[in-house]
């Protein structure tokens, strides 16, 4: 059930009842039914693969466990935008093709609740890392079909963040308005106040400026009413970046500084780090070379330390910083 293998001191979580497991793998790799590669990792080739799956299905408490275990990963996994990032992406390397496969065969069970959840730690991941939706697409049918508003809401959210960064706006905007109706329905204030600040921010890309500002100061608003700092910030942050584009840089600036304080005092380095970009740039367009680049130096080390989650192209600070 693990198509990318598993390294062997991973298999005392995978399967805790298995008391003779190094035994148990010499017995396997003498007549070839799994061998490991230079790296430490046990695989099977993919036609005796194949065959087990199809006559040997894992029985209970054993595929409880591991899908257990998977559950625990994705959620570990989820921790974007934060320092340390780097390690659970190489952490995950290995893990990527196992989890796919082990979250899609959970959301076949009865009750897949604990595996929609888990889809969605998982989708997460991917959105910080490299956005798929093969996951996340099962997960909204099957959270339709059983009608897990709940969940179809935050689902729907997050797969519109992924077109977003796809560029497919007009999906995005599709997926996060439908998502802000299940939420207001199910008197979810914070998630309406998340889908209006991702509305505005779609609507900014579309130039949109004076209808993304209204829905982003309404979005601040519910953000403060509900106490939910980090919310307000990332309001903050986005009403500059309007502000930057409508060429208005003293009161870009003055949002962006504030937006950097509050994530600074909350501890979201990500955003830290995103601000100290704008602000550069901001420095740079009034020829303010010297406090720009110290700026995006600051930024640039940063992003370094998070790990670059963002996924920033290599060089992108370097070449503002050469210019």
């Amino acid at each position: 059930m693990l198509p990318g293998g598993a390294k062997f001191d991973r298999l005392s979580a995978i399967a805790p009842q298995l008391r003779q497991s190094k035994f148990a793998l010499n017995t396997l790799r003498r007549v070839s039914l799994v061998y490991i590669t230079p790296d430490h990792i046990i695989r099977v080739l993919l036609p005796i693969r194949s065959f087990i799956l199809d006559n040997h299905k894992l029985p209970n408490p054993h595929l409880q466990r591991l899908y257990q275990c998977y559950y625990e990963l994705a959620k570990w996994s989820s921790r974007g935008g934060r320092p340390g990032f780097l390690q659970i992406k190489q952490a995950m390397a290995n893990e990527e093709a196992n989890m796919g496969y082990i979250l899609l065969d959970a959301l076949e069970q009865e009750d897949p609740r604990a595996a929609l959840v888990a889809s969605k730690y998982y989708t997460w991941f991917l959105y910080g890392h490299i956005p798929r939706t093969e996951v996340i697409l099962e997960a909204i049918k099957t959270s339709e079909r059983l009608g897990y508003l709940d969940l179809l809401s935050d689902f729907l959210s997050v797969k519109g963040n992924i077109k977003h960064v796809w560029g497919h706006y007009d999906i995005a905007i599709h997926d996060v308005t439908r998502a802000k109706q299940l939420y207001e329905d199910l008197g979810v204030q914070l998630g309406v106040a998340d889908c209006m600040k991702k509305l505005g921010d779609l609507l900014y890309l579309l130039f949109r400026h004076d209808e993304a500002r209204v829905l982003l100061q309404d979005s601040k608003t519910k953000f403060e009413d509900s106490g939910d700092a980090l919310g307000v910030a990332q309001c903050l942050q986005s009403l500059g970046e309007i502000f930057r584009m409508q060429h208005q840089n003293d009161e870009a600036q003055a949002f962006i500084q504030d937006a950097k304080a509050k994530f600074a005092v909350i501890g979201r380095a990500v955003g830290v780090a995103e601000c100290l970009m704008s602000l550069g740039n901001i420095l740079c367009i009034q020829h303010q070379y010297d406090k720009a680049r110290a700026s995006l130096q600051d930024a640039k080390t940063k992003f370094e330390d998070i790990g670059n989650a963002l996924g920033m192209p290599q060089g992108f600070y370097e070449g503002w910083l050469r210019a």
